[in-house]
């Protein structure tokens, strides 16, 4: 008597808006991406350079060109995967595809109905919002991340998110909304830092570390002010400022400017070395103001630095409060100034012989914000993806954005234990 047969694994198609060799959030894709293997899926991702590096070998790659002209390059990039889907080339059941591809790649939405591919589900993942805004090129890309949107919401496919705040900021339709999927962290992979870490001794600074993007955003220029001001009236603090960015070249020479040792901007490293730097640090920093892109994000240097046996001292913005709620090795920062940042350097010290507890309590609670964890919620949403949907089945170019997330409390599936706001408009 022959057994049941087992149902065939479930496939995606993840399109990666470049060469995942150097995206900054590569670990943001293939951590999960590695994880949903080993929840059922066979995973593959469409890059147009794969990562140099060894992973895990259940991921399969496709390397795509990307020529290097402006816009041209990623709109041909798109058309050779849009093809290859229309054409059967490529036949999965998700094609999961960013913000940043969404103009290219939303067509197919209608184009894939009218092909034996029609069964094939399309998923719109939104994880960040435009930094830049000042340039022609910032501005030009503000406006086609609104159209995506617009677009996306009016059209038969579904929707997952990084944040609900996003989820409300970018209108996505309750219809659409499949599920949201944080960042997260892998624990193991930051033992280095707490093994490593060595203590500066009560005679020695405690130490406060930024890694990561260098942005205006960031308001890590106040912060240098901060430490500096702090100093001056006695407090023994050093900041440490690692990574690269647009405003790095300010950094260094505001750190010229001050001429402090003890303040200092350091040049980025490889995503191994991470752990290792952080094992220089006592206290991880998050001093963002509150502005509309960092309030729905959710920035991996948070599970990071918990990961890492790390107290934190962050703005007190929703991205930041939705994640941390009342946690107790938190400082604080109420206000983006100097003069607020300096409050929380303060507390920090009126507090530093408990700040290795507080690191102890932030491991603790970074084991409930797991890439694993995430790319379960991910895998809840893509399986609701592949369940029938009449809303969408019964689509008509008409359809207007309803059950957008904003007004009320109400309760959404795809959220599990957060709370969703949603109201519906004509």
């Amino acid at each position: 008597m022959h057994g049941k047969a087992s149902p065939p694994p479930k496939s995606l198609l993840w399109v990666i808006d470049g060469p995942l060799a150097d995206q900054l959030h590569k670990t943001a894709r293939l951590k999960p991406a590695s994880h949903l293997c080993g929840l059922g899926w066979e995973v593959t991702m469409v890059t147009s350079r794969v990562p140099e590096e060894e992973g895990d070998n259940h991921i399969r790659f496709i390397e795509m060109k990307w020529p290097p002209f402006y816009m041209l390059g990623a709109l041909i990039y798109h058309a050779a995967i849009a093809r290859r889907l229309l054409t059967g080339a490529l036949k999965y059941d998700v094609v999961l595809f960013h913000e940043n591809s969404a103009l290219y790649l939303l067509p197919l939405a209608l184009l894939l109905k009218l092909t034996p591919a029609r069964r094939t589900r399309l998923v719109m993942d939104t994880r960040t919002m435009i930094m830049e805004h000042g340039s022609v090129r910032g501005k030009l890309r503000v406006l086609m991340f609104k159209l995506s949107h617009w677009m996306a919401g009016r059209l038969p496919l579904h929707q997952t998110a990084i944040t609900p705040e996003m989820v409300r900021t970018v209108r996505i339709p309750a219809r659409q909304l499949a599920g949201i999927w944080s960042s997260g962290v892998d624990p193991g992979d930051f033992e280095a830092a707490w093994a490593a870490r060595v203590s500066s001794g009560p005679e020695g600074p405690v130490r406060l570390m930024y890694i990561g993007a260098l942005h205006r955003e960031r308001n890590l220029l106040a912060t240098m002010e901060a430490v500096q001001a702090v100093r001056k009236d006695g407090i023994n603090v050093s900041l440490e400022i690692v990574g690269d960015g647009m405003q790095r070249e300010d950094l260094e020479t505001a750190a010229r400017r001050i001429g402090d040792m003890n303040i200092r901007v350091s040049a980025p490293v490889p995503r191994g070395q991470v752990p290792l730097v952080l094992a220089r640090a006592d206290v991880g920093i998050l001093p963002f103001p509150d502005l509309e892109e960092l309030r729905v994000s959710c920035a991996i240097k948070l599970f990071e630095y918990m990961a890492a046996r790390m107290p934190l001292m962050a703005s007190r913005i929703v991205a930041h409060t939705d994640v941390l709620g009342n946690a107790d090795f938190v400082f604080w920062i109420d206000g983006e100034c100097p003069e607020a940042i300096a409050l929380g350097i303060r507390r920090i010290w009126d507090r530093r012989g408990d700040l290795g507890a507080m690191g102890e309590s932030a491991s603790d609670f970074v084991r409930s914000w797991t890439w694993e964890a995430s790319a379960r919620k991910l895998s809840d949403a893509l399986n609701r993806v592949l369940e029938p949907s009449p809303e969408l089945a019964n689509w008509t170019l008409g359809a207007s954005m309803v059950g957008v997330a904003k007004g009320p409390l109400k309760r959404h599936p795809a959220f599990g234990n957060v709370e969703f706001r949603s109201q519906y408009h004509p």
